[in-house]
């Protein structure tokens, strides 16, 4: 006897949604590599004599913003610093990563670059003081943004954020993130920018691959390379605050995902 198969009720048929693959719009783990650790060391364990202090400075600062634990295993020897650092400026850079250079800058000399940056409006200089500046007196912030119009600052980042734009974008937002963080500043972004993003994270580090040869003949791409990563990692913060201690992040889970389109509701 042919046994016949049960009938099926399809009015009680669910249909199910595809499952999606949740994407972090900032992942340390997935958008920085081993490889990318790992040039960071080489570049680290060429002597003091090859390295410029100001670059230096920053690369450390924004590696141990992006990820302290995977920075506390960097194996770097400390540089000469009364022989290496030749103004302020590089005092207030390197001060993040060697704490007892706190004591020893003025405010005169990075103060007045500041206004400087503000006068000409050169977002990327203008990125590079203020961060310095306000790590390193993070009491003064309010000194700054009492300077700074906010909705200007805006205007100057384009609307559309694309390819040609994206980088200067990035950093001056980050920096508008870091000064305005205790008026709840956040800039929206939308997945679609994000994963503009994301995909430009492996062109710059296509700029930092080493030659043969001293990594001072790289060490401007991978400055940007990393400082990069620090700004998406601020944009990406869902609360930052500058203590004496350094900056500080909460983070939350944001994905990079985007609203599934509702199947439509069928009667049969």
């Amino acid at each position: 006897m042919i046994e016949r198969p049960e009938r099926i009720d399809i009015h009680n048929l669910i249909l199910e949604e595809p499952k999606q693959k949740d994407r972090y719009i900032f992942d340390t783990e997935r958008d920085i590599r081993e490889s990318d650790w790992q040039k960071l060391q080489h570049y680290l364990s060429w002597s003091e004599d090859d390295i410029h202090i100001n670059h230096l400075g920053t690369i450390l600062r924004s590696a141990k913003v992006i990820a302290p634990e995977r920075f506390s295993t960097l194996k770097f020897v400390k540089p000469n610093l009364e022989s290496t650092i030749r103004n302020d400026f590089d005092l207030f850079t390197c001060s993040y990563v060697f704490p007892e250079l706190k004591d020893r800058a003025s405010s005169d000399y990075i103060s007045v670059e500041i206004e400087k940056a503000l006068k000409i409006q050169e977002p990327l200089v203008f990125h590079y003081l203020i961060i310095s500046y306000v790590t390193h007196f993070p009491k003064r912030i309010g000194e700054i943004t009492k300077t700074i119009d906010l909705n200007r600052e805006l205007e100057k980042i384009p609307s559309e954020i694309t390819k040609s734009n994206a980088d200067s974008a990035v950093r001056h937002l980050a920096l508008l993130k870091l000064l305005f963080s205790q008026s709840d500043f956040k800039p929206e972004i939308s997945i679609r920018d994000w994963k503009l993003l994301s995909g430009l994270i492996g062109e710059l580090r296509q700029n930092y691959i080493p030659f043969q040869g001293q990594p001072v003949r790289y060490e401007e791409e991978l400055e940007d390379f990393w400082d990069y990563l620090f700004s998406l990692k601020i944009l990406a913060a869902d609360k930052v605050t500058i203590t004496n201690d350094g900056i500080v992040l909460e983070e939350k889970k944001q994905f990079l995902t985007e609203t599934p389109v509702q199947p439509e509701m069928r009667r049969y």
